[in-house]
């Protein structure tokens, strides 16, 4: 038995509420992995998650939370029919939309406040996202939850077939932060950057259609990484135990940096695992282009995450 669970974020708490008593959501099982979704409408992709999550050969040892960011149509009514008789699954309303992390952190501190212990693995994942392979969680099990900070699996986006992860190979140098601050300051130049990075998932998807051996070859393994997409992060125990947590600070985009310089700064390794597969409907929830609101919360992160984390200071 632990003594102390560890903190998910600095301090706080979200705000909503749960629609379930206040029973142990566990029931008394210790699963090895939670999942945390964020459903903010599109229930028909988080249905469908659920519905790949049961497939998986060890889907009783891990508890799945939803959380649905105030979507305000049909989802809950919806989702609490669909998951009523799995009971490793529950359904968690906020109040308000809190964004990704912040929704992600009310969701674990939820979790734990209900007495339950933190699993060895977290996962945050968006809900337009679809595992098929059955031995996912065997495979993630076979991991040592004290010798790394997050896992990004290989993600990849339908229907291009398009690679996600790496996020980020190795950490921004001073060019990179240039065009960082160059895209967060300057709507058209934010979406010139969204065209060519379009442009490049193209060509990548291409590229791995055509000469799938390279392809392969270039994704295969298990390697260090500066950041692991946001769309699907695996947590580990030893994260949260070292002092890492979910930066309430960033209610969209960013979540990339923040983890991996976090990580950076407990010593502890984010890694690339090209076994664990996940499949993306990338901006089908979010959508395709880039709105002037969207910009406006684009901007935001960027220039938190350039304060906070690659300010300079922390290059020493």
């Amino acid at each position: 038995m632990r003594e102390q669970d560890p903190q998910i974020s600095p301090g706080g708490t979200g705000s909503g509420k749960s629609l379930q008593p206040a029973a142990a959501f566990s029931g008394g099982r210790h699963p090895k992995a939670l999942l945390i979704t964020i459903n903010h409408g599109h229930e028909d992709f988080t249905k469908a998650l659920v519905v790949s999550l049961s497939r998986l050969s060890r889907f009783p040892d891990l508890s799945v939370l939803i959380v649905d960011n105030a979507s305000g149509d049909a989802s809950v009514a919806t989702l609490q029919k669909e998951i009523a008789e799995l009971t490793n699954v529950r359904l968690l309303v906020a109040s308000a939309n809190l964004g990704y992390f912040c929704a992600a952190r009310f969701g674990a501190e939820d979790y734990l406040s209900r007495g339950n212990l933190l699993p060895d693995w977290l996962i945050v994942c968006n809900n337009d996202v679809l595992i098929e392979d059955k031995e996912f969680l065997e495979k993630l099990f076979r991991h040592d939850p004290l010798k790394v900070g997050v896992i990004g699996p290989r993600i990849q986006t339908l229907p291009l077939k398009a690679d996600q992860n790496p996020y980020m190979q190795e950490r921004p140098g001073w060019k990179k932060r240039i065009v960082f601050r160059l895209c967060s300051s300057n709507y058209r130049a934010a979406l010139a950057r969204d065209w060519l990075y379009g442009k490049r998932r193209l060509l990548k998807s291409w590229i791995g259609r055509t000469v799938p051996r390279a392809h392969a070859a270039e994704n295969a393994g298990l390697r260090p990484i500066y950041a692991a997409h946001g769309a699907f992060m695996i947590f580990s125990r030893k994260f949260f135990d070292a002092g890492g947590y979910f930066d309430e600070n960033l209610f969209l985009n960013g979540e990339e940096i923040s983890v991996a310089e976090i990580c950076r700064s407990l010593r502890l390794p984010v890694v690339y695992d090209s076994t664990l597969s996940v499949q993306h409907y990338e901006h089908l929830t979010v959508g395709e282009h880039m709105t002037r609101s969207m910009f406006e919360i684009h901007k935001k992160a960027m220039r938190y995450v350039l304060s906070k984390y690659l300010s300079g200071r922390q290059d020493q």
